[in-house]
């Protein structure tokens, strides 16, 4: 519940962690600087699977059914034995993922603008019909119902097909730094680097900006669990359980405040 934390980085080589990520019952922690690891036991202990990658950096992690994927400043990589072995998975794309999100056997995959694989990653096609580049790379997705978002430094897209077309929404936050989306019910969340946290419906036909108690406005994740929203920031975590009405720290035990993933 994020009451009260505990050190749970023994023997993890990774000293900055971009992302983490929960698949098959283990929680892989993907590093800046020394690649990837993961633990089966709450963080007991850890593993570095970094075996098969000619890069580091691990920017992101997805997964479609079994196959578990990583994009890399080396390409993006697939495994279908949970990181024992690494296939590059690129042909088609035109560099490093930034975000991932998957459904029925498709996955999306986000560079400046979002590609799709249906064959488990042999193959990438652009899927952006609708969708501008101009912002950036994607920074993240997130999913309510059928439709699935997508966000980039200043833009926002809906597409209710996973990608087949893409709208662009209305958003209030123009030219500003975007890092983390997130859903609960039929609430979008959208958290900025600079001015806290927005949501809305899902066609986003107004915004509520919602930062009562978050005394922190730079925002670089967010997560969804039962009935909690959590928001990551550089002063600390931030949880909700009103939808946004207000927030409540959640920093006990916690001696680094800067938080860049929450899973």
């Amino acid at each position: 519940t994020g009451q009260t934390w505990f050190n749970s980085s023994a023997n993890i080589i990774a000293s900055s962690i971009s992302t983490l990520y929960k698949f098959n019952n283990r929680i892989y922690a993907a590093s800046y600087a020394n690649g990837i690891s993961y633990t089966n036991n709450n963080g007991n202990n850890w593993t570095d699977i970094n075996q098969d990658l000619s890069s580091p950096t691990v920017i992101s992690i997805g997964s479609c059914d079994s196959v578990l994927f990583i994009g890399t400043y080396g390409g993006n990589y697939k495994s279908t034995n949970y990181g024992t072995n690494w296939i590059p998975s690129n042909l088609g794309l035109s560099g490093a993922s930034t975000a991932f999100i998957s459904n029925s056997g498709m996955i999306l995959a986000g560079e400046y603008i979002p590609y799709k694989s249906t064959d488990y990653g042999q193959l990438w096609f652009p899927a952006s019909s609708g969708f501008i580049s101009g912002g950036g790379k994607i920074k993240d997705f997130t999913q309510i119902g059928n439709y699935i978002y997508s966000v980039n430094s200043n833009r926002l897209f809906l597409s209710p097909n996973f990608g087949v077309f893409w709208v662009e929404l209305i958003n209030p936050w123009f030219y500003s730094e975007v890092n983390a989306l997130t859903s609960y019910q039929r609430y979008l969340y959208v958290g900025h680097g600079d001015s806290g946290i927005y949501k809305t419906d899902s066609l986003a036909t107004s915004w509520t900006r919602i930062n009562n108690g978050l005394t922190n406005k730079k925002v670089k994740a967010l997560y969804t669990n039962s009935n909690k929203v959590f928001a990551g920031t550089e002063s600390g975590i931030f949880v909700t359980t009103n939808n946004g009405s207000s927030w409540h720290p959640l920093n006990n035990g916690l001696t680094n405040l800067y938080i860049t993933s929450i899973i």
